[in-house]
């Protein structure tokens, strides 16, 4: 053991024995309380005291001379357990998962199919087993980062002594890390001279008389240019465990396998204030600290990174959350110098991302647009709707085809997501590098991004690819939500509108960070103000008073439309609130005393705005029977041009006569 701190007491090449299966743990502690533990459930003292229960059984073996030359007989009676990593002392959570895969390797082999339930981010996923030799495979695929290797690696550990016939680890990134883990194991193993020692190792491993044993490929992330079925050994018996982030691994490499998730909240919590050294928390670091995983998606790599910054920095935990909220990007590129990890949160990905900007530009510009966009709640047929058509009313009362170009959504965006083919293969990219997740509901694909990636996304770009990108997520966003002609605009959206809204405040958390300065920055604004206006029409929006008070505050002066439809969503929630002489006051001073006052020329589409807030206006006094006054106000609207109204004019004229109607009976 050596002294895992800024100050060693000794090296750590001093501190090993350097023997065959030595076990290494880098513990906190300084030389005094190195073998010292707080109590029985100190996570230092749990990781340990296996092995020595492991080594008291075998002590007699062990005390027996060694005989001068070590022959394949006399190493066939060491068991072999080799993995190039200590065991982790902070793991927390995955016990289903471990549950998982132990109750999967422990079922007898069957030629009957076995339903395996797998649950990914948001979706529920079943695999059907398949034969695959008899050997039973099992394949962790979740997100970089979410702690895949430290699972399957943990449950070597905790499964070591049921493996008689050893445990052994390869690097599965590529065919040159697999050969030279084979060759390293080969000559671990003393077995002499061979002209393919990958081949006799396996069939080193397929001898009957070695059946109980667990193989780790690590990083098997190239599923075209590894070939990894040609590394397994041809039996049809040992335990195999796959970690890829490739998810198309499930099914095509092992019959059954799990989507890795973040990890549970309480068991992130325990994570960060074990890494953090918080040994007695109070409830508020137990608080503090919950805030601080939520905001990293309890993705584990995160939160023991921002446990060790916090312990190496003497940082409160209330001071770190501070920085995190400021500073996140920033933050998330920090090598703490405690632990094992030897890549930053930020790292991680990047060279996925170099990958997908290589390789596939279709799937690197969707993920920039998804890093913009609520993290959750991506679906396929909002894309698809943004990308369409939409009739809108003209300036001069008639119809227009507003075509998404029109609508300032960037062109490549629209050729990819409307050529199903360009979408499904950056979407397998996507998945390939488990940088999204999908889910599949009754209204089709769904997709979604960890917050965390959208972060390290985002912000390594430069500032102008940015910006472009915000605005490209609200010109989206705005095309989807449009109020199209003749329509009660969000009831055309049906149920979905409901389940796309949470992408309305997300879009404003974006405009309220671009820069005033930014040349997109106009066009952004008016699409808000709209995109506003057509939030505040769902019954379930808490802030549908801040929402027009935030859309009164983008508007521009003399935008005649907008401050019409402004006006009249702000009278109707005034009076909803029983505030009826201010919802009579906001419509006066839109009328008399704002843009339409001074018989100033104004278009079509603004002269029938302008005979929709008359209408409204004229409402108020029905419903308080103050019709004299109703049908003064009614009768004051007409079209620009009576005797040849256009369409816009005809559809509110029709709304007028109505109300009329409404005054004679």
């Amino acid at each position: 053991m050596f002294v895992s701190d800024r100050s060693q007491v000794v090296t750590k090449d001093s501190s090993l024995l350097k023997i065959p299966g030595e076990e290494i743990f880098a513990m906190d502690a300084h030389h005094r309380g190195i073998c010292r533990f707080s109590a029985a459930d100190d996570p230092f003292y749990r990781a340990i005291v296996p092995f020595f229960i492991g080594f008291s059984k075998g002590i007699d073996r062990l005390l027996i001379p060694p005989t001068p030359a070590l022959n394949n007989a006399a190493f066939e009676t060491e068991t072999l357990f080799d993995v190039p990593y200590a065991r982790c002392v902070e793991f927390h959570g995955r016990k289903q998962l471990l549950a998982d895969i132990e109750l999967y390797f422990s079922e007898p082999s069957s030629d009957q199919q076995r339903v395996y339930g797998i649950s990914g981010l948001g979706m529920l996923i079943k695999y059907v087993p398949f034969s695959c030799n008899g050997r039973e495979t099992n394949v962790n695929s979740p997100l970089g980062g979410a702690g895949k290797t430290q699972t399957a690696l943990h449950y070597a550990f905790q499964n070591r002594f049921k493996y008689k016939s050893g445990v052994v680890f390869f690097n599965a990134t590529s065919n040159t890390t697999l050969i030279a883990d084979f060759y390293r194991i080969y000559d671990l193993l003393h077995l002499g001279k061979a002209s393919d020692k990958i081949d006799y190792l396996k069939r080193w491993f397929s001898k009957p008389t070695r059946r109980d044993w667990l193989m780790i490929f690590d990083g098997f992330n190239d599923l075209n240019a590894v070939q990894i079925r040609d590394y397994f050994p041809n039996t049809s018996w040992g335990h195999i465990i796959v970690t890829s982030r490739d998810q198309s691994t499930i099914g095509l490499v092992s019959p059954c396998g799990t989507i890795i998730t973040p990890l549970e909240e309480d068991a992130a919590v325990k994570l960060l204030l074990g890494k953090a050294a918080i040994r007695n928390p109070s409830s508020e670091d137990i608080t503090d600290a919950g805030v601080i995983v939520r905001h990293l998606g309890c993705l584990a790599l995160a939160v023991d990174q921002a446990g060790a910054l916090i312990r190496r920095r003497q940082k409160s935990l209330k001071d770190y959350h501070r920085l995190l909220e400021n500073e996140q990007s920033e933050l998330l590129k920090i090598k703490p110098g405690i632990g094992v990890h030897e890549k930053t949160v930020s790292t991680v990905w990047e060279l996925n991302f170099r990958q997908l900007e290589k390789d596939t530009p279709d799937a690197s510009l969707l993920l920039l647009l998804f890093s913009f966009l609520e993290a959750a709640q991506i679906s396929e047929s909002m894309l698809k709707r943004a990308c369409s058509n939409m009739q809108i009313w003209s300036e001069n009362g008639g119809v227009l085809d507003m075509s998404p170009e029109r609508a300032g959504i960037d062109s490549g965006v629209i050729s990819i997501i409307n050529n199903e083919l360009r979408f499904d293969q950056a979407v397998e990219q996507l998945l390939a590098f488990s940088l999204i997740q999908t889910s599949i509901t009754a209204s089709g694909r769904s997709f979604s991004v960890h917050p965390l990636v959208q972060s390290c996304a985002s912000h390594r770009v430069s500032l102008e690819t940015r910006q472009k990108w915000q605005v490209q997520a609200i010109m989206l966003i705005t095309h989807v939500f449009r109020k199209q002609r003749l329509s009660g605009a969000i009831t055309d959206l049906g149920d979905t509108g409901s389940q796309m809204f949470p992408h309305i405040p997300r879009v404003l958390k974006e405009f309220d960070t671009l820069d005033k300065n930014c040349p997109l920055y106009p066009k952004a604004k008016r699409a808000m103000c709209l995109l506003l206006l057509e939030g505040s029409k769902f019954n379930g929006n808490v802030w549908r008073r801040d929402t027009i008070a935030k859309a009164r505050e983008l508007l521009e002066r003399g935008d005649a439309v907008l401050e019409a439809r402004v006006a009249r969503r702000e009278s109707t929630l005034l009076r909803l609130h029983g505030k009826i002489e201010d919802s009579y006051r906001v419509i006066e001073n839109c009328i008399y005393d704002g843009v339409f006052a001074g018989g100033l020329n104004i278009t079509e589409k603004a002269n029938a705005e302008k005979g929709k807030l008359i209408i409204s206006y004229a409402g108020n006094f029905i419903m308080e029977n103050q019709l004299a006054r109703a049908k003064k106000e009614l009768e004051s609207w007409q079209p620009k041009d009576p005797k040849h109204p256009s369409l816009m004019e005809s559809s509110v004229l029709s709304d007028r006569n109505v109300s009329l109607g409404r005054l004679l009976k």
